[in-house]
């Protein structure tokens, strides 16, 4: 299979929003943002193996109901720190947030990755980086590092 991983930060950042904390609601993506980008990723990338979608977060299926209908999505809530570390690295394309969390997988990840341009962290300059903006859109020159999967 070619195995896409995404990482909706949740956890703290749930409280952040709640209380206003500044820093915490920086970290803030809502999930229309998520569903955004793999919908521009399964629309460019065309892998010869079927693909299957992994979800890691913290929470409940309803607090995610846009992604009820990808029926190759697996479910990876509430999992712990090491499985769910683990298997950000070695997806096949891996989906951030704006997290440490998911960024420090990427960075070992020989995937493709796919992250917020707007991030404290810089990202490397290379072909396996892929740069979404905050309202979720991918630009052509980025989707183009898509267009070479197979």
């Amino acid at each position: 299979c070619f195995n896409i991983a995404i990482h909706v930060r949740r956890g703290d950042i749930v409280v952040g929003q709640r209380n206003g904390n500044p820093n915490l609601q920086l970290r803030w993506q809502d999930v229309d943002y998520f569903e955004k980008v793999l919908d521009q990723v399964l629309a460019t990338i065309r892998p010869s193996k079927r693909v299957e979608i992994y979800l890691f977060s913290q929470g409940a299926r309803a607090d995610f109901p846009v992604f009820e209908k990808y029926s190759s999505l697996h479910w990876c809530l509430d999992w712990g720190p090491r499985e769910s570390f683990v298997h950000l690295a070695f997806a096949d394309l891996l989906i951030t947030s704006k997290s440490s969390f998911s960024y420090k997988p990427a960075l070992l990840s020989k995937g493709i990755k796919v992250c917020p341009r707007n991030f404290w962290h810089s990202y490397p300059n290379a072909s396996d980086w892929v740069l979404a903006g905050d309202d979720a859109t991918v630009d052509a020159a980025e989707l183009v590092k898509l267009k070479t999967i197979r």
